[in-house]
C-alpha cells in the first residue's frame, strides 16, 4: 500500500548506502575529485543505446560511466553545428535513459555513481547539453578528458584547454585529463598555467605512460621549474581492438580460472594504482548495440551527422554468471602474475602523438 512505499524506500536507500565491500568496485583517488573513482568501468560511445546497456552494468556492479562523444573516435563531422547537435542529442539520450532506470527504481544506486567524459577539441562545445542532462538527475561530472590522439593543432589543443578549464573554474567538473598524445600534447597545456592534467589516459597499444610523462616534464622549463611530478595514476582504456582481453595466453587463463579475461586486465590495472576502462563489447552481460535514433529530418545539415552517429554492429553477450565485484574481489585472483598478459613497457616507443584508436 502507498503507506509503506515510503518507509520501505529508505530502507533500501540505507541498505544501499552500507553496502558491503564485496559488492562494490575498488576506487582510487584522482587529484581534484572530493571522492574516490572506481578503478574499473565501462567505456560507452555516444553512438551506443543506452537502454539496456546502464542497467546491465548497474546490476553487475560497475558504478564508473565514461562517456566518449563518437567525434573524439573518428574525426566525426567538421561542421560546428554537427557538434552542437551532437551534444544536444546525446544530453537528451541520456536524461531518457535516466528517466527510465528511475521507473525501474535504479535510482538507489545513482550515489556511487562517478561519470566521466571524453571530447576531442573540436567537439568541447557537448559538454554543456550532457551536464545539463547529468544535474538533472543528481549527477556531476568528476574527470573530463580531453582527447588528442588525432594530433590536433597546438592552438586548437590549447583553445579547447582553456574552455575546459573555464568551467572547472566554474565548479561544472572536477577534474581534467587528457587522452593520447605526447610530449607536444603535453606541453600545449602546461605551458598555459592554466588547470593541471589529472590523469593522463591512453590504450595498451604498447606505449610507456611514465616514460611519455617523464619526458615532457622533462623537456618543458615551465613544468620542471614547477617541479610537477607523475600524475597519481593513469587510465588504460582498452579499446575497440581489445588486444589486452581478447590474446591467446588471457583467454586461456580466464578458462582455466573462471574469470572473464577483462576482469584478469582490470585486475592488472589495480596493482598497477591505475584506472582501466573496458569497452562494453570486451565485459560479460552487456548488450551493446548502435542508438536507433533518426537524424532529425529539419536539421539543415544533417548529412554532416552521419559521421558523428556512424554506427556500430550490434552484439549481444551472454549474461554474467555472478556479479562482477564479487569476481573481482573473490581470492581466485589473489596472487596471479598478469604482468607477463599486459605489460606492455618492453619495448615501448612512448613517444609520438597518438595515444591509439577510439575507445
Amino acid at each position: 500500500s502507498e503507506s509503506i512505499k515510503g518507509p520501505l524506500k529508505r530502507c533500501l536507500e540505507g541498505w544501499a548506502c552500507r553496502a558491503p565491500a564485496a559488492m562494490s568496485w575498488p576506487t582510487r583517488p584522482v587529484q581534484g575529485v572530493d571522492y574516490s573513482v572506481p578503478t574499473f568501468g565501462l567505456e560507452i560511445r555516444t553512438t551506443y543505446a543506452l537502454l539496456p546497456l546502464m542497467p546491465q552494468a548497474l546490476e553487475s556492479g560497475l558504478r564508473h560511466f565514461s562517456f566518449v562523444f563518437q567525434s573524439s573516435c573518428d574525426g566525426g563531422a567538421k561542421d560546428q553545428q554537427a557538434f552542437a547537435m551532437e551534444g544536444r542529442l546525446f544530453g537528451l539520450k541520456l536524461a531518457h535513459a535516466f528517466s527510465d532506470m528511475n521507473k525501474s527504481n535504479y535510482n538507489y544506486m545513482y550515489h556511487q555513481l562517478v561519470i566521466s567524459l571524453r571530447t576531442a577539441p573540436q567537439s568541447v562545445g557537448c559538454f554543456q547539453e550532457t551536464l545539463k542532462a547529468l544535474q538533472s538527475h543528481g549527477q556531476s561530472v568528476a574527470l573530463w578528458l580531453l582527447d588528442v590522439s588525432g594530433q590536433p593543432s597546438t592552438a586548437a589543443i590549447q583553445e579547447a584547454w582553456k574552455t575546459m578549464s573555464d568551467m572547472k573554474e566554474q565548479g561544472q567538473v572536477a577534474a581534467l585529463g587528457m587522452y593520447g598524445g605526447g610530449e607536444k600534447q603535453i606541453e600545449a597545456v602546461m605551458n598555459l598555467n592554466r588547470h593541471p592534467i589529472a590523469v593522463y589516459a591512453c590504450e595498451l597499444q604498447g606505449r610507456d605512460v611514465e616514460a611519455v610523462w617523464a619526458r615532457a616534464v622533462k623537456n618543458s622549463p615551465k613544468a620542471n621549474a614547477a617541479n610537477i611530478a607523475m600524475p597519481v595514476f593513469q587510465m588504460h582504456v582498452s579499446g575497440q581492438r581489445n588486444e589486452m582481453v581478447n590474446s591467446e595466453g588471457t583467454e586461456a587463463l580466464g578458462e582455466e580460472l573462471g574469470v572473464p579475461p577483462a576482469l584478469l586486465a582490470a585486475k592488472w590495472a589495480e596493482n598497477k594504482g591505475m584506472l582501466l576502462l573496458a569497452n562494453p563489447l570486451t565485459v560479460p552481460g552487456m548488450t551493446c548495440e548502435a542508438d536507433s535514433q533518426p537524424i532529425p529530418e529539419e536539421y539543415p545539415n544533417a548529412e554532416g551527422l552521419v559521421g558523428v552517429l556512424e554506427p556500430v554492429p550490434p552484439v549481444v553477450l551472454p549474461s554474467a554468471d555472478r556479479n562482477l565485484c564479487t569476481i573481482f574481489r573473490s581470492d581466485i585472483l589473489k596472487g596471479q602474475d598478469l604482468d607477463a598478459l599486459f605489460s606492455h613497457d618492453k619495448g615501448a616507443s612512448g613517444g609520438g602523438g597518438g595515444g591509439g584508436g577510439g575507445g
